[in-house]
């Protein structure tokens, strides 16, 4: 039978749906998100029954009135594409993604089953695109403790935090966050391990069926740990390790002389109990030679990690970069090598030099264009800090003027509407210093209303009092008064 492939689920959006991805079981597209019209969410959540083809096709010829030959024509190219399809209805053109129904020989069960009204608006508003009723993703931190004290640190690890947001409270949270369709419940720190209940955090974010970022740890793990992770069915994790040399891993992140050699056996532990490993390595002067990374990678070889990640250091609203930043010219000698080496282990590595290529200064036509990842906050993304508050971007912690909420007191739902979100939202030329260059900017609202100006980005180069200055990647951005550039 042919069937709504169940990788993508459908999130309804005050005015309009949204097909997302959220796993890879089936040749989805991994991390799709798209509009689409009404008409397409009625006709495909038509499928979730799990129907014969006949049945599904004449309740639909009902529905649209139109002959079954004629709706058989239009589902065509659907089943089983290979390729994305675009369709135009209503005057707008809509992207639908490859295998958006598929053969199934078992019948597939589905966290929700739509129905025609789910999908039926007062309304419609197939441009705006900001998420328009709730956030797709939710990061929180629990603590900001560490057992480490990492000279490249980009948290705000001076703040002294107040009462942590009750648990119960956290419950509720998920709760809501699931009816709402949210997709990612993703847990960063400060250590998760350090929150004294990340036990039961993190088995009631898996036990809603959240995506979740695999946990990440500078944390020498128990075995009792891993056995519990496995049995709530965690077995991805990440663990930060930047050196195998234990004087320069005490130097970078402030350890005992023994914390390598407990990392190193953490690792081989995880993978004899079978864990997907990915190793994240932060970059600097002091341990970015290719030595050093010839090392790490003849002992990731020899314990086979899965994955990874090579990243350089940069600067924080929290502690200068300039006396920790790698050089370009070392960059590239580690660009080169991550090339040479993948061709001798089937490990995935990869070298994110995006961050010392943000091509500063030099970008014309607005912040849709800026190089990087999108920025999510305001559009998909918030992040809840531990005491229950609510912040535009992680980078940005507890600034006052990016908090939009407190979700000890309002609703998720309450915080994406917050006067303060709409004034962030919705902030005018005149909102704006006149010694910024965006107060007499041309393009101002098309760049501003896309929301890919990265705040963090702009507090670092101009300082906190210039909040409403250019994203540095702006050709109209001024000098930067602390450079944020690799040299």
């Amino acid at each position: 039978m042919i069937v709504f492939n169940p990788d993508y689920y459908f999130r309804p959006d005050e005015k309009r749906v949204f097909i997302i991805n959220k796993g890879h079981s089936h040749q989805s597209t991994h991390g799709w998100s798209s509009i689409v019209h009404s008409l397409h969410a009625i006709v495909f959540s038509a499928f979730q029954n799990n129907e014969p083809w006949d049945t599904v096709v004449e309740r639909l010829s009902g529905f649209l009135e139109k002959p079954k030959i004629d709706v058989e024509t239009l589902l065509q190219p659907f089943v089983e594409n290979e390729e994305n399809v675009y369709v135009e209805q209503g005057g707008h053109q809509f992207k639908i993604p490859k295998k958006i129904l598929i053969q199934s020989e078992q019948p597939i069960t589905y966290e929700r089953v739509f129905k025609t009204e789910d999908f039926l608006f007062k309304e419609s508003d197939y441009e705006t695109e900001r998420y328009l009723h709730a956030p797709l993703n939710i990061t929180f931190m629990p603590t900001n403790r560490c057992l480490t004290d990492c000279l490249y640190c980009y948290a705000d690890k001076k703040h002294k935090m107040g009462t942590p947001i009750p648990f119960n409270r956290l419950l509720e949270i998920m709760d809501e966050a699931k009816d709402l369709g949210v997709l990612d419940f993703n847990v960063v720190g400060g250590e998760t391990f350090c929150y004294p209940q990340w036990q039961p955090l993190l088995a009631e974010i898996k036990k809603r069926n959240f995506r979740m970022m695999r946990p990440s740890t500078k944390t020498p793990l128990t075995e009792e740990d891993m056995d519990y992770l496995t049995s709530i069915g965690i077995k991805e994790i990440q663990v930060s390790l930047d050196s195998l040399d234990a004087l320069t891993e005490q130097h970078l992140v402030r350890v005992d002389e023994n914390y390598v050699s407990r990392i190193m056996q953490t690792l081989r532990c995880l993978k004899g109990k079978g864990f997907d490993i990915q190793i994240a390595t932060v970059l600097t002067r002091f341990n970015d030679s290719v030595e050093n990374l010839e090392a790490m990678f003849r002992f990731f070889k020899e314990i086979q990690v899965d994955s990874w990640n090579l990243t350089p250091g940069f600067e924080s609203l929290y502690k200068a970069a300039h006396s920790f930043m790698s050089s370009r010219v070392a960059l590239n000698k580690v660009r080169d090598f991550v090339e040479r080496i993948k061709g001798e282990t089937r490990m995935r590595i990869s070298f994110s030099d995006t961050f010392f290529d943000r091509e500063y200064g030099k970008v014309e036509d607005g912040s849709r264009n800026f190089k990087g990842a999108r920025c999510s906050g305001l559009y998909s993304h918030f992040f809840i800090l531990p005491e229950g508050k609510v912040t535009v971007c992680e980078q940005l912690y507890w600034k006052p003027e990016f908090i939009i909420g407190d979700l000890n007191k309002q609703s998720i739902v309450e915080v994406w509407h917050s006067d303060k979100v709409n004034e962030l939202l919705n902030l005018k030329p005149r909102d704006l210093k006149p010694s910024s260059p965006c107060s007499t900017c041309e393009i101002f609202d098309s760049c501003f209303s896309n929301l890919n100006r990265c705040w963090a980005e702009i507090l670092k180069a101009y300082g906190d009092e210039n909040w409403d200055y250019p994203d540095p990647r702006c050709a109209k951005a001024p000098k930067m008064k602390n450079n944020l550039q690799f040299v």
